[in-house]
C-alpha cells in the first residue's frame, strides 16, 4: 500500500513539474529589466522573449544598444534539461512547478538564472560572472496575447 501511495505521489509531482514548461511553450513576453554591475553601475533595459519548441529567443535593448541571446533547452525527462548555445552544450537546468533554474558557461562568462511564472507574468533573476565583473539582473515580463 505504501508503494502505491508513493508511486501516485511521484506521478502527481511529475505532472505538476510540467505545468511551468507547458505554460512557457509557444509564448511571448515583453517587459523591463534592471541590471547592476559590481554594485556600482546600474541601468534599466527592455526585454522581449519568445519561447518556441524548447527554444528561448531573447532580444534586449540596453542604453540604445541591441543584444540577443538564443538558447535551446533539451529536456531529458520531466524536469532536467541541457542548455544548448550555437549547437554546443553549455549548461544544465531543471524545472519545478513554478520555477526553472539553469546555469551555463559561454566563452569565459558564467551565467545563472531563475525564471518564475506567476499568472501572466514571467520573472527572471540571475547573474553573469566575467573575470572580476559580476552583473546581476532582474526582469518582469508580461505575457503577450
Amino acid at each position: 500500500m505504501k508503494k502505491i501511495i508513493l508511486s501516485l505521489l511521484f506521478i502527481a509531482i511529475s505532472f505538476e513539474s510540467h505545468a511551468f514548461i507547458n505554460d512557457l511553450k509557444n509564448a511571448r513576453y515583453l517587459g523591463l529589466g534592471y541590471f547592476d554591475i559590481n554594485d556600482t553601475d546600474s541601468s534599466e533595459y527592455q526585454v522581449y522573449l519568445e519561447f518556441e519548441n524548447n527554444q528561448l529567443k531573447g532580444d534586449y535593448v540596453v542604453n540604445d544598444e541591441y543584444y540577443n541571446l538564443n538558447l535551446d533547452f533539451r529536456f531529458h525527462n520531466s524536469d532536467w534539461f541541457d542548455v544548448v548555445y550555437n549547437g554546443q552544450d553549455v549548461g544544465v537546468g531543471f524545472c519545478l512547478k513554478y520555477h526553472c533554474y539553469y546555469e551555463m558557461e559561454i566563452d569565459a562568462a558564467k551565467y545563472s538564472e531563475t525564471m518564475t511564472l506567476v499568472s501572466d507574468f514571467l520573472y527572471r533573476v540571475g547573474y553573469k560572472i566575467i573575470g572580476d565583473t559580476i552583473i546581476k539582473w532582474e526582469e518582469k515580463l508580461k505575457k503577450l496575447p
